[in-house]
């Protein structure tokens, strides 16, 4: 009976308004009247009869209603409770729906918990939804009553930095979150429940590039591949018929061009970052705050906020970082210019190796556990086309500049990645950093521009083209109190760099304590004679009271950024990894381990706590065994923090070897040293 009231009101409603009528009126226009009706109710509802209950029930009780109500408009138009639905459903849907396929099973469960807690500041709005899938690990996090299953929770906004507070939509028990068919259920279960005008799915976890990404320790520890990624978003698209609006990756190194080929068609936007994303990962708070507070904001328009957003937060934090949003309708483009340039460049190989060959080792690149193979597109052709004008492959090398251009909606760096465009390709530097399965993992890229196949014969005519390495000299050396002048001869072909080595050796062990690149750029100084000045002074990692000496590099060349690889023992389950140091300015910023993501090794951030160990390592000799090998320094705690500590010498002794290395672009190499 209450039910019949309800419908005889909601009737009447609209009988009202559409008195005017007489005729029957056309789906179109009934579309257009019950849209205001309900639009005036929300915006207006003091003017409504209705109050919000009132409403709430009638809607409710009409809609869920599983016959199908028909209601009679006028004497003529009679109308399906279908169709009215599907009305409904488009007004009740609010601007934005932004879903988070949070894979915290692994060793990023802390940072996920903190992420949600970040988001809780702004939470969901009357204009949009904000859903959240988090899976849980056994292992690393026990706060939050230490539940290890995966929930989707609808976030709201609480004051609480430390407990969610989320409503708590659904417990599915322990999934594997590798596996493509969780991120389509995901994905089609929060556009059939909160559907929206725009959607944004962000994939949180780690992140191996073209590699693989979201692994699950507990269920898939190989992950996703961007395949299955693909295969995931076609069929939760193809379900729902449209495309989301922006795929964001709070992951590392997923702005890569092999990635966006392979999901071009599922979204409008891809946002990604180049390099390493520091375990703190996106600022939730921020971007929600924008979203929420400009509702309305088109695609493009958020995907350039959430940009910014990230920057804002690191800026005075980590140098580091990169971030960039990428039209994905444009990939297609940079496709075609690059197939157009790769067969050019494989029939001038033998005279463009070299270009590619200094370009590839100056151009700006990112971390990886295998020689940071990956480098910027834009910046890798930006060294090429000086020393390419007037060659067959001048045009096409701006074209396939242009293309990446157009294709970067927005895009923030840290002062360490200045050269950073946003879109990075796969390019080692040599051939034994080469990953022999990028050619299967990428196949439809590489068959499709040829860019694998380029890479090899880049290898081969670089090894083959020049068997000796440069000569050095030491025409002459000045011992002084405050440090040495050094006068050094260099001769050869295609010199690449010059690093100066302070060793020092115990009977058959020698021990570099210095190894350095200087700042030269070959392309303009090949050969002849330089002077280098040294202090006496070695790096050193200092945590206040203790000192211990680490191999640090530059990431390039006349850089304030370096690195420093070890050991690195956490303290919280006393486990030691391989890991890499970051220091900017001098102070220890991030550090990253390596960990196992199916065959493969992948960095990873972790939280840096006082009680942890590192110990550095350091280049050794064998001067029996004739070969290299690593040393291992004294350990050091992490205290309140390391820094970066240059120890001068009282004196160099009789044991120290002081030499410079000289490389070409072939690879080939020649020290030449002497003991003061």
């Amino acid at each position: 009976m209450l039910l019949k009231m309800k419908l005889i009101v909601f009737v009447f409603i609209l009988t009202i308004l559409m008195t005017s009528y007489v005729n029957a009126i056309t789906t179109n226009e009934l579309r257009i009247v019950l849209k205001d009706v309900l639009i005036s109710y929300f915006e207006s509802p003091s003017n409504s009869r209705l109050n919000v209950n009132g409403l709430k029930d009638l809607l409710v009780a009409f809609f869920e209603t599983p016959t199908g109500q028909e209601v009679n408009l006028n004497k003529i138009g009679r109308y399906s409770g279908e169709l009215l639905k599907d009305i409904y459903d488009k007004v009740k849907s609010k601007d934005w729906t932004i879903m988070v396929f949070m894979n915290g099973d692994n060793n990023l469960e802390t940072f996920g918990i903190a992420n949600i807690n970040d988001m809780e500041q702004v939470g969901s709005s009357k204009d949009v939804n904000v859903i959240v899938q988090f899976d849980r690990s056994p292992e690393f996090d026990t706060s939050n009553g230490d539940w290890s299953t995966t929930k989707i929770f609808y976030i709201t906004k609480d004051n609480d930095a430390e407990i969610i507070n989320s409503k708590e939509l659904t417990d599915f028990g322990e999934i594997d979150m590798g596996n493509p068919k969780s991120l389509e259920d995901f994905i089609f279960y929060t556009m059939e429940n909160y559907p929206a005008k725009h959607y944004a799915l962000i994939l949180w976890n780690h992140g191996g590039g073209w590699v693989s990404l979201s692994n699950d320790d507990t269920d898939n520890p190989a992950g996703l591949s961007v395949q299955a990624l693909a295969d995931a978003l076609s069929e939760a698209t193809i379900k729902k018929n449209r495309k989301l609006d922006i795929i964001g990756f709070d992951m590392c190194l997923m702005s890569m061009l092999e990635v966006y080929s392979q999901i071009s068609k599922f979204a409008d936007i891809g946002i990604g970052s180049e390099e390493l994303i520091p375990g703190t990962g996106w600022n939730y708070a921020g971007l929600l705050k924008f979203i929420t507070d400009s509702p309305k904001s088109d695609a493009r328009t958020f995907a350039s906020q959430i940009t910014t957003s990230y920057y804002d937060y690191y800026e005075n934090k980590d140098s580091t970082i990169t971030l960039s949003a990428i039209d994905l309708s444009k990939i297609g483009n940079i496709l075609n210019s690059l197939t157009n340039l790769v067969p050019k460049i494989n029939f001038n190989i033998n005279l463009t190796w070299k270009e590619i060959a200094r370009a590839n080792n100056k151009a700006d690149r990112y971390n990886s556990p295998t020689g940071r193979p990956n480098i910027d597109l834009f910046d890798l052709l930006e060294l090429m086309i000086p020393a390419s004008s007037g060659t067959e492959i001048y045009d096409d090398l701006i074209n396939v500049q242009d293309s990446v251009a157009s294709a970067i909606i927005d895009n923030v760096m840290g002062i360490s990645h200045s050269f950073a465009s946003g879109l990075s390709i796969y390019f080692p530097r040599s051939s034994e950093d080469y990953d022999l399965s990028y050619n299967t993992e990428n196949a439809k890229f590489v068959n499709e521009t040829g860019w694998d196949d380029m890479i090899q014969r880049f290898y081969f005519v670089r090894k083959g083209s020049d068997k000796e390495p440069p000569k050095i000299t030491i025409d002459n050396y000045n011992i002084q109190p405050e440090g040495i002048d050094f006068t050094v001869n260099l001769t050869g072909d295609d010199i690449l760099t010059l690093f100066f080595v302070f060793s020092q050796y115990t009977n058959t062990i020698s021990i570099n304590w210095l190894d350095t690149p200087l700042d030269i750029d070959f392309a303009q100084f090949e050969e002849g004679q330089l002077n280098f000045f040294w202090d006496y002074t070695i790096p050193a990692l200092y945590n206040g009271e203790n000192i211990s000496f680490a191999s640090l590099q530059p990431i390039n060349i006349n850089s304030n950024k370096f690195i420093a690889e070890g050991l690195y023992t956490i303290s919280s389950t006393n486990e030691t990894f391989s890991a890499t140091l970051f220091f900017q300015d001098g102070e220890l910023v991030n550090v990253y381990i390596d960990i196992p993501y199916g065959e493969e090794l992948i960095s990873s951030p972790i939280e840096i706590l006082k009680d942890d160990i590192f110990t550095p390592y350091l280049k050794a000799f064998d001067l029996q065994a004739n070969e290299f090998f690593t040393y291992e320094d004294s350990p050091i705690r992490i205290s309140d923090g390391l820094n970066i500590q240059y120890v001068q010498l009282a004196n160099l002794g009789n044991e120290s070897f002081l030499s410079f290395r000289a490389e070409d672009l072939s690879g080939n190499s020649e020290i030449y040293g002497i003991v003061p």
